[in-house]
């Protein structure tokens, strides 16, 4: 049925977008003013991410495989294909670097990990995806329901963020 699977793109898509919510705030919080905050975000996460993930879908249905390691050198040729997929790394790991500091940092205000060195605060939160590597593809066939988890969890945590207080206690 093509409006059910409008549906689950439109659900994975929210939960996506959802689910950088709070290394957007991490990210914003660090940063001097305001535009510092917003506009790399906009720029990045809006502009960027729009046009990669149009080109990787319209690749992805070009060839058949939403692998981009399958479709990259097809399509690109052997050197801009190889340059492309390391830009793709490249993208990941800074991606996550900045997933871990911001959840690190916010990790150090837990009383208990308030005064710990970064070291252990980032051990403490790398251990369960470093003990999930080795069920990665049970943790792949369970993407979608983490990323609807995601967004259950981060779209309330959004909503009431951008609330006022007085609404938010129960107030008029």
């Amino acid at each position: 049925d093509p409006w059910l699977n409008f549906l689950f793109a439109f659900e994975l898509s929210l939960g996506a977008g959802f689910s950088w919510w709070p290394n957007i705030g991490g990210l914003a919080r660090i940063c001097k003013t305001s535009r510092a905050a917003f506009w790399p975000n906009i720029l990045g996460l809006v502009f960027a991410a729009t046009v990669g993930t149009g080109l990787g879908t319209a690749a992805a249905l070009l060839v058949g495989d939403c692998d981009p390691a399958s479709w990259m050198i097809p399509i690109c040729g052997g050197a801009v294909g190889i340059i492309a997929l390391i830009l793709v790394s490249i993208a990941n790991i800074s991606a996550n670097s900045i997933m871990i500091y911001t959840t690190s940092l916010g990790l150090k205000q837990i009383k208990a990990l308030f005064r710990q060195k970064w070291v252990i605060v980032t051990a403490v939160y790398m251990t369960p995806p470093l003990i999930g590597l080795f069920w990665s593809n049970t943790i792949y066939d369970y993407f979608y329901l983490l990323l609807g988890l995601a967004c259950l969890i981060y779209c309330p945590i959004s909503i009431m963020a951008r609330m006022p207080i007085h609404i938010r206690a129960g107030s008029s």
